[in-house]
């Protein structure tokens, strides 16, 4: 899960945390349609209950913690609720058909039930099909004009689920007042308190930052499931400072923990147990600005490459984003720039592929139309370090007021993609409708997203290219009207990258297909120079 997560984002959320409760949205909510998206479903969070004279049903839902969980055709997710001015109330627990979108269940839990603020940080479904819930409930009774945004007094809690209908079988935590029920920390975000809860055998590994005298440390320790502590707690005292706490569990024994160097502008990866031994130490290269706010948004399916997002220290507007990517030994893979951050909100749909330089992206801007009007659009770029950006697709929001933030997404096997996003409105050009905002949820397919809109159908021929022979058995050839220098990429209908070629002063270039499976592909020609116009083609192997 991604997510939404850096500085600037955080604290445009937090104007809308402050203004949301005093108002209701200045019109009542409406599905954004952009034009060409066309979802498979697109569905919104509401829950009526929380329908009064500040809430509409829709805008006191929240990003959750807990990155979206796809099992037997479900996806189960987590919500915060913002019902007053402080930025955690409670967490809706939701269930949803993953082919329509239909809410199948909806669960809350915090201060609405128990009058306690409580936060669920794990999941799983077990082999009886039952939804395992850990979450951290505070001990002191919610204050409504206590608004922090770290906690000290949190303690283990425990709901055991039907997967399917949502039954609640099991409920536990100890009583708030016994001596045994530790007391943990828990932050709304990865700054100051943020902690981690990892299952481990039949216990849970505890890790987060605590300060002793003036030095920062990591603390470690294990809970058994009714919260209790067990053994001795460990510590490992930071190296180097950071921002956002950044621990990267790489498998069931080992972790990351990722510090900065300002001094350098590098990351050092620190190589740690459970329990806090240090294995080895990893530097990266230098990067080409003092990263702030690094950090971790997800590994790679294998477990061999990293990605990071941080935002340049040096700039105070914060509009300059850069992309990373590191192996687990901290070599840079690959990186690509964001400029003009401060207006745009993406999420990264590609960037594991071997061989493949870029990054595509998933973003959100405002841009001005023909007649200079103010509109919403969705656009789907790929960046590379060399060449910046390529728009593949842009798809235009028919109400300009009304715009959607991808804040998380999930690639299924059967190439569609599963995209949260955070919805707002503008009141007027230079203002927001603050009472407006909902969490909506899309099913797209990667068709959609990754076929351009410029695409020729090679049983014709290219201005600019020739491609023979089509349909093809093993090989087929490129040739040029003038000299060619850039990259050709095969990708399946779904977007995946699957060949790659670089090629410089050419005008006839065979591409290889043998290894690839019966079936229609797209063939993109980007040229070096990103002034020309790149080239999408689709081929057929037989």
């Amino acid at each position: 899960m991604k997510t939404i997560t850096y500085f600037i984002v955080q604290i445009f959320f937090l104007t809308t945390f402050l203004q949301a409760q005093v108002q209701l949205p200045g019109e009542p909510y409406a599905k954004i349609e952009y034009e060409g998206l066309n979802p498979i479903w697109y569905e919104t969070c509401i829950d009526t209950t929380f329908k009064n004279s500040r809430m509409d049903g829709y805008n006191h839902f929240r990003p959750g913690d807990v990155s979206p969980m796809i099992l037997n055709n479900k996806v189960y997710m987590t919500f915060n609720i913002n019902e007053s001015s402080d930025p955690f109330y409670g967490n809706y627990i939701q269930c949803r058909d993953l082919t329509t979108g239909e809410l199948i269940w909806q669960y809350m839990l915090g201060v609405k039930e128990s009058g306690h603020q409580e936060a669920v940080r794990l999941m799983n479904v077990d082999g009886s099909n039952r939804l395992n819930v850990i979450s951290q409930i505070k001990k002191a009774i919610f204050d409504p004009n206590n608004n922090v945004y770290f906690y000290e007094d949190m303690i283990l809690s425990k709901r055991i689920f039907d997967a399917d209908s949502g039954e609640l079988l099991f409920s536990y935590r100890r009583d708030f007042n016994d001596v045994d029920a530790y007391e943990m920390q828990f932050s709304t975000d990865k700054r100051a308190k943020y902690s981690y809860l990892i299952p481990e055998n039949e216990y849970f590994r505890y890790i987060a930052p605590t300060k002793i005298n003036d030095s920062f440390f990591l603390k470690s320790l294990l809970l058994d499931e009714t919260g209790k502590k067990v053994g001795e707690e460990s510590l490992l005292k930071f190296k180097l400072s950071t921002t956002y706490f950044n621990l990267i569990q790489i498998s069931a024994d080992t972790f990351i923990h990722v510090e900065i160097n300002y001094a350098d502008s590098t990351l050092l990866f620190r190589y740690i147990s459970p329990d806090l031994k240090e294995y080895a130490t990893y530097t990266t290269p230098k990067l080409k600005s003092r990263p702030e706010f690094l950090e971790f948004v997800k590994m790679s399916v294998d477990k061999k490459k990293i990605l990071f997002e941080y935002l340049d220290r040096n700039d105070p507007f914060f509009n300059f984003v850069e992309l990373l990517v590191f192996d687990t030994k901290a070599n840079l893979l690959k990186r690509a720039a964001l400029d003009n951050y401060s207006s745009n909100y993406f999420e990264v749909l590609k960037w594991e592929d071997d061989g493949d330089e870029a990054f595509t992206v998933l973003k959100q801007e405002i841009i001005k139309d023909e007649n200079n009007n103010r509109i919403s659009v969705l656009n789907v770029s790929i960046y590379d370090d060399q060449n910046g950006e390529y728009i593949i697709n842009t798809f235009k929001s028919t109400e300009p007021t009304r715009y959607a933030v991808p804040f998380n997404n999930v690639l299924l096997n059967d190439d569609q993609y599963f995209i949260q996003f955070a919805e707002f409105r503008n009141a007027s050009a230079f203002s927001r409708d603050f009472g407006a905002y909902a969490i909506s949820q899309m099913l797209l397919d990667g068709n959609t997203l990754f076929l351009p809109s410029n695409t020729e159908d090679l049983t014709t021929v290219s201005s600019t290219i020739k491609a023979y022979p089509n349909p093809t058995t093993d090989e087929f050839t490129l040739d040029f009207d003038t000299e060619y220098t850039g990259t050709i990429q095969v990708y399946s209908m779904g977007g995946h990258l699957l060949l790659q070629k670089s090629v410089s002063h050419t005008r006839s270039e065979q591409i290889d297909m043998a290894t690839l499976d019966a079936g229609m592909y797209m063939v993109q020609c980007i040229p070096s120079d990103h002034k020309i116009s790149p080239v999408t083609l689709k081929l057929v192997r037989m």
